[in-house]
């Protein structure tokens, strides 16, 4: 019973230490020595780049007024500025960028022509809706930062190159063009890419590109409070975001960081300097100089980058690193040893099969039956209308909800089971199933395994040195319950801010796989008493969900998100389009736009604001076998730097060009209604942008052109003073004003 409670106590208290592991470091101040990275001279940039706080997207005239900031603030520290002004095309949409570029040589290296460089990469644009503080803010100050203590340290043996890129935010844009167009791009060894999808919280080490494996070894030297872990890399694979480095890894290795927490604010017009955390700039500049410290001096970047690597974090101290040729030979033979482990022990008699069976099947039914009371808890709150975001104002509460139910059913199920077998043979079991689920993982979730093959390979040892109950299957079970604390501590501390809290299945789930890990050792400390100790858990679940339901589910720091957009095609009645919107204008319904592209959403009046519309002129026709060229420009006359062509359904387009640049024409966004899109970015005002189109089929509707500028007229401040009472506010590309008109010549 004493090692079954130290068991207990050991996983509890290696929660407790992940909790404050896995969170930023605190920030140095303005006095901190030349050479190391400090978050309060960082913000002090960050807030010289921002200025008025104006959210600045690719093409805007504050995009233009932050990245002359920027230059300043690089040649301030003795740096030579370019700016890459490139035309990339990716999909339906042409982009006309400008990043911004330094490199750092030291005397003995500049000049040569075959000096391989780091990369820093950093995004200067935000989203419509904000400011960008954090995303990504955070970085280009941490960049600038990092470079001025570059400078200050000891010589490089390597050039870092500085690129601040543009476009990110809309497509990815910048990264392109550096990648396809900038000579520099062919001298880079590896690249360090950061992003924030947040306000606050650690600096994630959460992807890696290409051939890893020196990339990893190097950061495990460097970092001195990495968080990471191939499995993060492995389910990041599997969702739909990316970041420059989806660019970047088709042309060379390198490792993505970011900071995930405050995801509510997360392109928000909360995503300011008030919300912009000094611990997550620090964290972020600390990883950023040690590795480019490290890299550029220490790390040979003229090696071609051989393999890729299976790695972890112990609690953010130490960073654990194999080569992934490993992974799958190790959960194999974890899995095979297992198996003639069983068969040993059930040649000496120790081994019941029937018992061993039912040791089997313990945790994969504990983990579908906490998984299912989860789910059933998330969805009765998002049902109720309780949880209409993944990332409430009291996420604590949710998870302690999930946590109870996924520890409770598992209770229950080992309750169950105990009745015919023992906790020997739970533990057998538990340590099978466990090698199974590696040994699976290693076939198609690569990088994923070691969560499963190293604690399984300590069950092994304990079912290899032990054959009953006693005081040797509580040493072993203490040291496997202890060994999964720490593999799984990432996901126990982090999951919630990483995928909200809408998955409540998921999040039972990783609870109950903790209480498995303990699962020899409960029935010993608790008894008889397990089926009551289940029944508690479920009440308390039960009780957790019923006072998160009485909690607001927005706040002002936890807003509901809502676009107002106004619309009208030229002749036609004007509409304020709620994208997005909550419910807060009163009688709202659902009806069309009075854009045919944008189809059915709730709309309000709105009157005629007698906006210029965009013109677009065909101004050549071929026709030769079915088929139709067209050329011609379209403008605007409102100076926005986004125009669009749609084109209606029964045209199919086969070819297209705009400014010149051809676009993939099967990636041009099609709606529900059928209209296809075609995009130019960063126009210039007054600017004529010319296309040419190769079509077939035939239409009585013309194309048309739209443009897009940001924020509302005055006309709308009604709407916008409600949308704030109802405690709303904008996202991604925010308010704006949406004219279009039908091409001219068709």
């Amino acid at each position: 019973r004493w090692l079954a409670a130290l068991a207990v106590a050991i996983f509890l208290l290696v929660l407790l230490a992940a909790e404050f592991a896995y969170r930023a470091p605190p920030p140095k101040g303005a006095d901190a020595p030349a050479a190391e990275f400090s978050a309060v001279r960082a913000r002090a940039v960050l807030a010289h780049v921002l200025g008025n706080q104006a959210p600045h997207p690719l093409g805007s005239a504050a995009n233009a007024e932050v990245r002359a900031r920027i230059i300043e603030q690089l040649e301030a520290l003795g740096l030579e500025v370019e700016v890459q002004t490139a035309l990339t095309a990716r999909g339906g949409t042409v982009a006309r960028v400008h990043n911004v570029l330094a490199r750092i040589d030291s005397p003995q290296v500049r000049g040569q022509q075959k000096s391989k460089a780091l990369l820093l990469a950093a995004h200067h644009d935000s989203v419509g809706a904000g400011p960008g503080a954090s995303d990504d803010g955070v970085a280009v100050a941490a960049m600038i930062e990092t470079a001025r203590a570059l400078l200050a340290g000891q010589e490089l043996t390597h050039p870092v190159i500085l690129l601040i890129d543009d476009g990110e935010e809309l497509g990815l844009f910048g990264a392109r063009a550096f990648c396809t167009q900038h000579p520099w791009a062919e001298e880079v060894a590896a690249v360090l890419n950061f992003e924030a999808r947040g306000t606050c919280g650690a600096s994630l080490l959460f992807e890696t590109a290409g051939n890893d494996l020196a990339l990893m070894q190097h950061a495990a030297q460097a970092l001195a409070r990495p968080i990471t872990g191939s499995a993060f890399a492995a389910v990041y694979r599997t969702l739909p975001n990316s970041t420059d480095l989806a660019v970047f890894r088709q042309y060379m290795p390198g490792l993505n960081f970011a900071f995930i927490g405050g995801a509510r604010r997360y392109h928000t017009p909360l995503d300011d300097l008030t919300h912009a955390d000094l611990g997550s700039l620090q964290h972020h500049g600390d990883n950023m100089l040690a590795l480019a410290r490290h890299l550029a001096t220490d790390g040979d970047l003229t090696r071609e980058p051989v393999g890729r690597a299976v790695f972890f974090d112990l609690l953010a101290r130490i960073v654990v690193v194999v080569p992934a040729h490993y992974e799958i030979p190790a959960a194999m033979l974890v899995l095979l040893l297992w198996l003639l482990m069983c068969m040993g022990q059930r040649r000496r008699g120790t081994l019941r099969v029937k018992a061993l069976l039912l040791g089997l099947a313990a945790a994969p039914l504990a983990l579908a039956s906490s998984a299912l009371f989860g789910s059933a808890l998330s969805g009765a709150s998002i049902l109720l209308d309780k949880l209409p975001t993944p990332f409430p104002p009291e996420p604590i509460v949710y998870a302690l909800c999930y946590a109870l139910g996924g520890v409770g059913a598992t209770l229950a199920v080992l309750a169950a089971f105990l009745r015919s077998t023992d906790a020997w043979h739970v533990f057998v079991g538990v340590g099978g199933c466990t090698a199974a689920i590696g040994a699976a993982l290693a076939l198609t979730f690569p990088g994923a395994s070691y969560v499963c093959v190293i604690p399984a390979t300590v069950m092994l040892l304990g079912g290899i040195c032990t054959r009953r109950e006693g005081a040797w299957l509580g040493v072993f079970a203490c040291s496997s319950a202890a060994v999964t604390a720490v593999l799984w501590a990432p996901f126990f501390v982090l999951l919630p801010t990483a995928i909200g809290l809408r998955l409540g299945g998921a999040h039972a789930a990783v609870a109950a796989w903790a209480t498995i890990a303990l699962g020899s050792v409960l029935p010993t400390l608790f008894g008889a008493r397990l089926v009551g100790a289940s029944v508690v858990c479920a009440l308390a679940a039960a009780c957790a969900v019923a006072l998160a339901a009485q909690r607001p589910v927005h706040d002002i720091d936890h807003p509901a998100r809502a676009n107002i957009v106004y619309m009208q095609q030229q002749g036609t009645a004007a509409a304020w389009f709620l994208d997005d919107a909550a419910p807060f204008v009163p009688g709202l319904g659902r009806r069309r736009s009075p854009l045919p592209w944008v189809g059915a959403g709730l709309c309000v009046d709105a009157p005629d604001l007698n906006l210029a519309a965009p013109t677009g002129k065909i101004e050549e026709r071929k026709t030769m076998r079915g088929k139709q060229t067209v050329k011609g420009a379209m403008r605007s006359h409102r100076d926005s730097p986004w125009l669009t062509l749609f084109i209606p359904p029964g045209l199919t387009i086969e070819r297209a060009t705009l400014a010149g640049v051809k676009v993939e024409v099967g990636a041009a966004r099609a709606n529900n209604a059928g209209w296809r899109s075609l995009a130019f970015l960063g126009a210039e005002p007054n600017e004529d942008i010319a296309f040419e189109l190769t079509l077939v089929g035939t239409s009585k509707v013309p194309p048309h052109v739209a443009d897009r500028t940001l924020g509302l007229p005055t006309e709308a401040a009604q709407l916008a003073r409600m949308r704030a009472h109802a405690l709303a506010a904008p996202i991604h590309m925010g308010d704006g004003v949406v004219i279009a008109a039908p091409v001219q010549g068709w």
